[in-house]
């Protein structure tokens, strides 16, 4: 469940101290030493393998707990040294990680992953390859370790749909995030990004339409879109 968050970022915390060794800043005299620099190589390395051992372990395994933990602890590896370039070699696995839970039933999955890719792309120094990447997921709808229900299936088509019809791809980082069930919103949460006019007048029709789908998996998440783009539903119909 979603309460277990708290106690698996803990967990994830420590991991990255332990990787770090006498670089982490969790161990400094913060009146001596302001800052410790964990910009070497050296100092990261282990964590980089920490990385890629979640990401093989969370391919390998479909034990739920297992699962959830890998994905928590790779959003807090994400939020806490992604800007390092030895990580950022590793976001576009790590991204696929986070999709690939994305299409999971359950909210606890769903919504670490969307906080996931939302730190992924906002970390991400070069963010092209990212934004390719995650689009070529959602053309394929590749589903790998998952067996996501028709309303996920059709959600993330209808997501594809919105996406492909706007020039600025990067509004899919955005939509995962609004369809996510918000209950981790300190996580680095796209909501306030500004979305320009040319590609609100090109998906608002369609998302009116999806307001009355008859699955609800389909139906609540993009109501929410809606609601978050319209804020006068009456004077845009």
């Amino acid at each position: 469940s979603i309460e277990a968050f708290p106690l698996q970022a803990k967990l994830g915390e420590a991991l990255v101290d332990c990787c770090l060794g006498d670089a982490t800043p969790t161990r400094r005299n913060v009146w001596q030493h302001p800052r410790i620099n964990i910009d070497q190589d050296t100092d990261i390395e282990l964590v980089v393998e920490l990385a890629v051992t979640l990401i093989a372990k969370h391919k390998e395994t479909n034990v739920t707990p297992k699962r959830q933990s890998y994905l928590v602890w790779l959003l807090t590896i994400v939020s806490q040294i992604a800007h390092h370039n030895l990580m950022q070699d590793k976001l576009m696995p790590i991204q696929e990680v986070f999709y690939r839970d994305l299409l999971d039933d359950r909210e606890f999955n769903q919504d670490v992953a969307s906080r996931g890719l939302s730190l992924v792309y906002k970390v991400a120094h070069s963010k092209d390859h990212l934004l390719q990447n995650l689009h070529g997921l959602l053309e394929s709808r590749r589903i790998v370790l998952a067996n996501p229900s028709e309303a996920r299936r059709v959600l993330f088509k209808e997501i594809c749909f919105l996406v492909n019809a706007v020039e600025d791809k990067s509004i899919a980082y955005l939509l995962i995030d609004l369809i996510s069930h918000n209950k981790l919103d300190e996580w680095g949460s796209l909501a306030k990004v500004d979305v320009s006019s040319s590609c609100l007048s090109a998906i608002v029709p369609r998302l009116y339409l999806l307001q009355f789908y008859p699955l609800a998996g389909v139906r609540d998440p993009l109501t929410s879109v809606w609601v978050h783009f319209v804020s006068d539903s009456r004077r845009t119909v």
